[in-house]
């Protein structure tokens, strides 16, 4: 399953033929920057912004399309426990690994990442 193809209904960017295709709030860096050189890792990050989302109620990064793409690739997300501060230290770690702008840096499965997640829990 690939989230980062999905469509809103509200996007205001357009980003076919030889550019990237995707919805900008779950795009990895590198797909911002080179479409062209992307791997599983790319699925990885849309994940990570995924979980985020579901355990703070916010994206990472809100904006306009410029805001939100330079965010993707230049910024660090906020600490997942300033939206929910329920959650522990392991998990909002976990999350800020998972949105590594160089995936090098990030879990190189989503089982690494789950496994992490739960011991968070």
């Amino acid at each position: 399953m690939d989230f980062g193809v999905a469509k809103s209904a509200d996007d205001t960017a357009s980003l076919t033929g030889s550019a990237a295709v995707g919805t900008i709030d779950y795009m990895a860096p590198e797909q911002i920057k080179d479409s062209t050189n992307v791997d599983h890792r790319a699925d990885l990050y849309t994940l990570g912004v995924v979980v985020y989302e579901l355990l703070s109620g916010k994206l990472p990064f809100e904006g306009n399309v410029a805001q939100v793409l330079f965010a993707h690739v230049n910024q660090p997300p906020p600490d997942v426990r300033k939206f929910n501060p329920n959650l522990s230290l392991e998990v909002a770690i976990a999350l800020q690994r998972m949105l590594q702008k160089d995936p090098n840096d990030r879990f190189q499965s989503a089982s690494e990442f789950i496994q992490a997640l739960y011991l968070g829990l």
